[in-house]
């Protein structure tokens, strides 16, 4: 089931894909960034 918070963090996934580019997305953020929503803010996480 998709959530509205889930919904939120897919699209500013989308945004940040669409503004740097599909490639530089996979390379900067798709396997190690976690985005999530809590408390209307957004979190990004990455591993040190």
């Amino acid at each position: 089931m998709i959530t509205p918070r889930m919904d939120s963090v897919a699209l500013i996934q989308s945004k940040i894909a669409e503004e740097i580019g599909p490639q530089r997305y996979r390379v900067w953020f798709k396997n190690a960034t976690q985005f999530a929503m809590a408390d209307g803010h957004l979190k990004i996480s990455t591993p040190n």
